[in-house]
């Protein structure tokens, strides 16, 4: 194709190796992974935990102009449907939570925390399968949710207990050609 086009939802320069690639498609041979790496991304390391670095951000900023249209929430606000948050309370109070954040099998505070926060995933996951139960019983028909979750396990949780709208997950594990699908 001639002409090439990215859109994303998601805000960029987290770190500076994340639109590497989509530069480098967008205009083929003008970046050179080195170079970016060495200016922008802190460095290049062969050895593991490469280019994650931020640097000279507002020169990258610059370059960007060039290639990428920015619009901010506040441009793009009327255009939006109207955000809705719903409140769910879920119960996490289960022995396992206990145990991951009292037991002495773990000994690590941050392992502590992210076995807790994985459980009380999960349990999330089944207060939420119930509720997009009821709303799809009293919504539209070509209504739509989008549900995010971190833990694989928690997705195919909330894959699989909506199966019967027609879910379906991206992650990680998903195939390139079917991601694009």
């Amino acid at each position: 194709s001639p002409y090439v086009l990215f859109l994303s939802g998601t805000p960029f320069l987290n770190r500076p190796i994340e639109l590497f690639n989509l530069l480098d498609m967008a205009q083929p041979g003008k970046w050179s992974l080195g170079s970016y790496g060495t200016r922008y991304c802190g460095g290049f390391d062969y050895w593991g935990g490469a280019l994650q670095g931020a640097m000279n951000l507002s020169e990258l900023r610059s370059r960007l102009k060039s290639v990428m249209i920015r619009r901010l929430k506040r441009d793009v606000l009327e255009e939006l449907p109207s955000l809705q948050r719903v409140l769910l309370n879920a119960d996490v109070r289960t022995e396992e939570y206990r145990q991951a954040l009292y037991g002495l099998n773990r000994t690590n505070a941050m392992t502590k925390i992210m076995d807790a926060w994985h459980i009380i995933g999960r349990e999330k996951a089944k207060v939420a399968v119930d509720w997009v139960h009821d709303f799809f019983e009293q919504s539209e028909v070509n209504t739509k949710i989008v549900l995010y979750a971190h833990h694989i396990d928690v997705v195919d949780y909330l894959t699989e207990g909506l199966r019967e709208y027609g879910s379906f997950s991206i992650t990680g594990r998903t195939a390139p050609s079917v991601r694009d699908a």
